[in-house]
């Protein structure tokens, strides 16, 4: 195989990638069946076990979704999903997801995060959507809507960092605009908190960022595939590689403390990632084509 080489310390270039999404297919790196607790930066934090499971039940469209599993031993559960990327922050910024509401008395949270501090909450309930503000640790519900049981609905938030404003949207109709009450720095997890009465789903996590990757403009490093192998060399030690797809899934994390490494990527499809290398403490990002 020809071996192509890159060099990464001449120029400063942005790239912008497909707004980040995740729907839970094979595709993004998911499989029906499995839990989703250490895939693409999900963690489930329940108490006893694992509730959080992809599943080809009941998707929202494609193939899966993301079903949180009713067990009455353990009706509350959690789940977070931290970003490779924050969000950026700029004006008519959306985030939405598709929730099926089972009704009755099951009640999720959906809590948008920034930085560990709040920038936005939902609660689903019955037949209901409420906005919320987090008033010290209880949220108070700033609106109701009505939404389809037994449905999928798409609950979508657009958020406008200069006029300091979120407008909520439920199946596509407003329920309400309020003031930008939390956080106003990037956004970079979502945190689930779930109390069921019967299984519920979620699916089509989307946003209309785009995720932007800048290679840096004073590092001596370089990267090249040959043989199937992603090589990287730098001349300080690389703290951590991460790679993604151009969906925004964390395909392939490791730790190897050295200068040099060299990843097999066999298997992956052919196409487009993004990879992260940290060194001294900073993240430098550069894409590559398999």
């Amino acid at each position: 195989m020809k071996k192509i080489t890159f060099y990464i310390a001449i120029t400063l270039a942005t790239i912008s990638v497909q707004a980040q999404q995740t729907s839970f297919e094979d595709s993004q790196g998911y499989s029906a069946g499995e839990f989703i607790d250490g895939i693409n930066g999900w963690q489930e934090t329940s108490a006893t076990s694992n509730y959080f499971l992809i599943s080809n039940e009941k998707p929202s469209e494609g193939e899966n979704s993301l079903k949180m599993v009713y067990d009455s031993q353990q009706p509350l559960i959690f789940a977070d999903w931290n970003f490779p990327e924050a969000l950026p922050v700029q004006d008519n910024l959306e985030i939405s997801m598709d929730i099926y509401a089972p009704g009755g008395m099951t009640t999720f949270y959906w809590k948008i995060k920034a930085n560990d501090e709040y920038a936005a909450y939902i609660i689903v309930q019955e037949e209901y959507v409420f906005p919320a503000i987090v008033n010290v640790v209880n949220p108070v519900p700033l609106a109701m809507a009505p939404i389809n049981v037994g449905e999928f609905n798409e609950i979508k938030l657009i958020f406008n960092y200069t006029a300091e404003t979120i407008t909520y949207y439920a199946n596509g109709e407003e329920i309400y605009q309020g003031v930008l009450w939390g956080s106003s720095e990037a956004i970079d997890q979502y945190s689930f908190e779930v109390f069921l009465f019967e299984d519920m789903f979620m699916d089509n996590l989307q946003t209309n960022a785009s995720l932007n990757v800048q290679t840096p403009n004073d590092l001596s490093f370089i990267h090249y595939i040959q043989n199937d192998y992603l090589n990287l060399q730098s001349s300080d030690n690389m703290e951590k590689i991460e790679i993604y797809n151009i969906l925004g899934s964390l395909i392939h994390s490791e730790a190897p403390k050295n200068s040099q490494e060299s990843i097999a990527i066999s298997s992956l499809s052919s196409g487009v990632y993004i990879a992260r290398v940290k060194m001294n403490g900073k993240w430098h990002s550069f894409k590559f084509v398999k």
